[in-house]
């Protein structure tokens, strides 16, 4: 699954080089924005073509930054950023979610429990640490997430690139606690954000892999 700065690296290539590639930047202008937008119609849905359209506008604002060109054409008043379409979140009854919990082998069942009862994402639940439970409080602090950057795992910060709490319900406090005592947490050492990056981070792991690595987003268990 491609995380971020591969899925902008994807839809940069793929939405915006063929129509773009080839024109000077002085050439853009809000009517060829438009003339784009209009030949996205069809071919990806709404919700693309509006991340695609912010990607472009960013990189025409650091063409204005780097002087290259006077105004963002994006910017214009006759160009109207597509509006993706809304869809509203509806959660899991318990039934489902106890099912599915149950066919998890029981190393990765906290996953549905931090999941269900936090609301956390995958790359948050697998790169929590303990230092991050107040069940004193009953909060839980999200301050990193484990992700893909290259086909290599990294640490990085949660989505939106801002820490957050949520609270934390006794009955997920309870598993986490119930858990540790089958699932030792274990210290791994992964790049922050860059995996090529010398900055190395060590954190102490809810969960890892039956080899004491970080989780990955698939199938493998490596």
């Amino acid at each position: 699954m491609p995380r971020p700065r591969e899925t902008v690296e994807y839809k940069v290539r793929k939405h915006l080089l063929p129509f773009f590639g080839g024109q000077q930047l002085g050439a853009i202008k809000p009517g060829t924005v438009r003339e784009w937008d209009r030949s996205m119609e069809g071919t990806i849905g709404p919700g693309t073509r509006s991340v695609t359209f912010a990607h472009l506008r960013t990189i025409l604002n650091a063409a204005v930054d780097d002087q290259k060109i006077a105004k963002n054409p994006c910017s214009a008043k006759s160009v109207v950023q597509p509006e993706p379409v809304q869809r509203k979140i509806v959660p899991w009854p318990e039934g489902p979610v106890r099912v599915v919990r149950a066919k998890l082998p029981e190393r990765y069942q906290l996953v549905v429990d931090l999941g269900a009862g936090c609301g956390l994402r995958q790359g948050e639940m697998f790169g929590l640490s303990d230092e991050d439970l107040d069940t004193a409080g009953g909060w839980l602090h999200v301050r990193r997430q484990v992700k893909v950057v290259r086909s290599r795992l990294v640490f990085g910060l949660p989505k939106n690139d801002r820490e957050r709490k949520v609270p934390l319900p006794d009955s997920v406090a309870g598993r986490i606690e119930a858990r540790g005592e089958t699932y030792k947490v274990v210290a791994v050492t992964l790049p922050w954000e860059d995996p090529f990056s010398s900055e190395l981070v060590t954190v102490n792991l809810l969960l890892t892999t039956p080899r004491r690595n970080a989780v990955r987003r698939t199938p493998s268990t490596r």
